[in-house]
């Protein structure tokens, strides 16, 4: 009975960790879908660079 109990909650624990993966869709495609996004980037880099270009980002 133990045995039984111990493997159903392993199942259970492991479909509950299962149901949460998944990757969030990637809305970003090209530089035109990053308009009105926060963009983090680090001060004195190409990318820092870049991201000013970006309207109201």
């Amino acid at each position: 009975m133990k045995k039984l109990l111990s493997v159903m909650s392993a199942g259970v624990l492991l479909a509950a960790c299962l149901t949460g993966c998944g990757a969030p869709e990637n809305t970003v495609h090209s530089a035109d879908d990053l308009k009105g996004k926060s963009i983090g980037t680090q001060l004195g880099t190409t990318g820092y660079i870049f991201a000013q270009d970006v309207e109201n980002a």
